[in-house]
């Protein structure tokens, strides 16, 4: 039996698209180093769902946000080295799954992999899951993250300045309600969080609350965080 393949090419634009509507999604989406472009274009086949192979340099300018709502594989390119050479620059909270309109979440949360992607200059954070029922993250290079404007955390103000983000607790953010509340099973499944290199230097560390990988609020998680590199660097005072 015959599957039919349907292809979409858009050279103009760089980007080519793959779709398999009768098995498993697959797209090929090449970044323009464009914000005008990009983000569209990512958020358009994450959308999708499905698998995902990331090639170039995506921008998503200063607070570009791409929504992860389905059962998702984000995979970059990399070198002879293993090293990532697909590059998501900017964002805030570059990639996010949001907790549901309706709480506590009624289904689970989709499932998301996240492979071989240097995240670079995001705003707080480039990885946010709150909304997840399994997640693998590996292989990925972080850098330049933005510290967040201020967050009151008495007896003083601080920035908040985070490589990957899993959970709850910061999907709820209001830094003038600080109403947060634990969300039953809207982080659950398997966590694997390995092999990243994360980079959370910046010019004030007195005034950051500067984390590699901060997992709070998930139910019932068998996580496995192992072999990942938290430095920081750069000019500090």
């Amino acid at each position: 039996m015959f599957k039919r393949i349907i292809f979409s090419v858009m050279m103009a634009l760089g980007i080519i698209v793959i779709a398999a509507p009768l098995a498993i999604s697959q797209q090929t989406v090449v970044g323009q180093d464009n914000p005008g472009l990009d983000f569209h274009f990512l958020q358009m086949a994450v959308a999708e769902g499905g698998t995902i192979f990331l090639k170039g340099t995506f921008n998503l300018g200063d607070t570009g946000r791409v929504i992860i709502t389905k059962d998702v594989k984000i995979i970059g390119e990399k070198d002879d080295k293993g090293a990532p050479t697909t590059k998501i620059k900017g964002g805030y909270w570059s990639l996010h799954s949001p907790l549901p309109p309706k709480l506590p979440a009624e289904a689970p949360g989709p499932k998301i992999t996240i492979q071989n992607i240097h995240f670079d200059g995001a705003l707080w954070a480039p990885i946010h899951l709150s909304y997840c029922s399994g997640a693998i993250i590996t292989n990925n290079k972080i850098t330049n993250v933005r510290p967040f404007p201020p967050y009151p955390i008495k007896p003083r103000v601080c920035y908040l300045q985070t490589g990957i983000l899993c959970g709850a607790y910061w999907a709820q953010f209001d830094s003038l309600k600080m109403k947060q509340k634990y969300q039953p099973a809207a982080f659950t499944g398997e966590l694997i969080i390995s092999d990243n290199n994360i980079d959370v230097g910046n010019p004030t560390p007195e005034l950051t609350l500067g984390q590699g990988i901060f997992v709070q609020w998930t139910t019932g998680v068998m996580a496995k965080i192992t072999n990942n590199t938290v430095v920081i660097t750069g000019s500090i005072k």
